[in-house]
């Protein structure tokens, strides 16, 4: 290939440290759901809720509710994020080949540039499922769903309204 094959090939050359990186994957995992998970359902309560008296639930009853919106928002959180995973590496084994298969006939430039555009496009549909999977573990804590429903209320708004469901997370990325 051209002169991003290096680039492009490095998630085909990553099957070298695959066991270093699957240590320190799931030691993330871990810190990402309960950091990450518990808290973002602590705050989608309190915002998403109040009280008879009109103030936010306190710190105690988010923190509450977020532990029972855990698992459900857990599993929705693994799942997209291994599929975002599954595109981005397929983006990225498809786009070498095609940059390696059309490099001699048309060129290297022209090669990367539909190599490149491949990646991107499995990237635009990975950021896709970054935004459903917010949405529905959002729908989880609001609706108070299970992970299947959560993900099929999400994926309903996303088909109703797609830009401006991908612009309200898009700003914030």
């Amino acid at each position: 290939g051209g002169g991003s094959a290096p680039l492009m090939g490095l998630g085909i050359r990553a099957i070298d440290v695959a066991p270093s990186l699957a240590a320190h994957g799931a030691i993330g995992l871990v810190v990402a759901l309960v950091l990450g998970v518990w808290s973002t359902a602590a705050l989608l309560t309190s915002i998403a809720y109040t009280k008879r008296d009109l103030r936010a639930p306190t710190l105690r009853e988010a923190l509450a509710s977020g532990l029972v919106a855990f698992g459900p928002s857990g599993l929705v959180f693994v799942t997209a994020g291994l599929v975002q995973l599954l595109l981005l590496g397929s983006g990225l084994a498809l786009g070498k080949m095609v940059d390696d298969s059309l490099y001699f006939k048309i060129g290297e430039a022209r090669a990367e540039q539909v190599g490149w555009i491949i990646v991107a496009t499995f990237a635009a549909v990975a950021c896709l499922v970054g935004v459903a999977q917010e949405t529905a573990r959002a729908a989880v804590v609001r609706f108070r769903l299970g992970a299947g429903r959560a993900t099929l209320l999400a994926l309903a708004t996303l088909r109703r309204a797609p830009l401006a469901l991908a612009w309200s997370w898009v700003w914030r990325a």
